[in-house]
């Protein structure tokens, strides 16, 4: 049996809008606009929901998992999905769920993604940085240190 330390719970921002849904009347001139942020954030939980299958199959007892984790670095507070811990190492997981093809290009350090809507090809270029790069900042640049957590020994 793995240690789920923070299980993982629906998010509030959907249960928010589950509710307005809900209370809503069908013709009101938001409901399109609520229901669509809905299917973005449900398609969200469910992704990050995706990886916890695959966990499952960790052997028992060697791993804390931390789902839907706040923390803070100094001044600015960071959410991750999902951190994996076991004694020799820490796994930051990051999960997106995203119709279509991803494209990276290292070179021009940004990524493209293609899907189909209604038989038609769109293809949407993001100038932010592939993910994974947040990350690596963040343990690079702000110094965010395991070692100041008494738990863990980060030296083995």
């Amino acid at each position: 049996m793995k240690l789920i330390v923070k299980k993982r719970k629906v998010p509030l921002a959907v249960r928010k809008l589950r509710a307005l849904a809900c209370r809503l009347p069908s013709n009101h001139p938001k409901v399109p606009l609520i229901m669509n942020d809905l299917k973005k954030r449900e398609a969200g939980y469910k992704g990050e929901c995706s990886i916890d299958f695959p966990l499952s199959f960790l052997e028992p007892k060697s791993y804390f998992i931390f789902h839907d984790l706040r923390l803070q670095d100094q001044s600015r507070f960071f959410q991750l999905d999902t951190l994996l811990i076991s004694k020799k190492y820490a796994l930051i997981i990051e999960v997106k769920n995203i119709a279509g093809s991803i494209y990276f290009d290292p070179h021009f350090n940004h990524h493209s993604n293609d899907r189909r809507k209604r038989n038609v090809l769109s293809r949407s270029h993001h100038t932010s940085q592939p993910p994974g790069i947040t990350i690596d900042q963040l343990v690079l640049e702000k110094r965010f240190s395991l070692t100041a957590h008494p738990f863990i020994d980060c030296h083995q």
